[in-house]
């Protein structure tokens, strides 16, 4: 039997639960009864595991809705000198992106112009998007 008070090993099972995948940013935990009756401890023993997945930043809980795996949120300021490539492209974030649509066509004089083509000459088209998530 582990040496850790019960409130820690809950927490530490939750979050396993995230780490493995269980849990994904923005999914609801289980509500307290669930918990309760899961680890079989006291309400008091589920909130304090509660209290400290919430001051190590990982869920957060809302009042009368429930607790929440916490998700990253990008700190982007406007006004700074760096493009938003630069503040997702570190070690720490993985990437994804997909394409969502995928032509040939002749361009328009204005698309043309745009890319130093002749008016008429094919060009491809496409669009997509592009996802990161910071791992833990």
């Amino acid at each position: 039997m582990s040496k850790k008070p019960m409130y820690r090993q809950i927490a530490d099972t939750i979050q396993q639960w995230i780490a493995q995948g269980e849990l994904a940013p923005g999914d609801a935990l289980p509500t307290e009864a669930e918990l309760r009756e899961q680890f079989g401890v006291s309400r008091v023993t589920v909130r304090q595991a509660l209290k400290q997945l919430t001051e190590l930043n990982v869920i957060e809980s809302i009042q009368g809705s429930g607790s929440y795996v916490r998700q990253e949120k990008v700190n982007y300021d406007i006004y700074q000198l760096t493009s938003l490539y630069e503040k997702v492209t570190d070690p720490a974030a993985e990437t994804h992106s997909d394409i969502l649509a995928f032509e040939v066509i002749k361009a328009s004089s204005v698309l043309a112009e745009r890319l130093n083509l002749l008016e008429g000459a094919w060009s491809i088209t496409s669009s997509g998007c592009a996802l990161f998530a910071r791992s833990r």
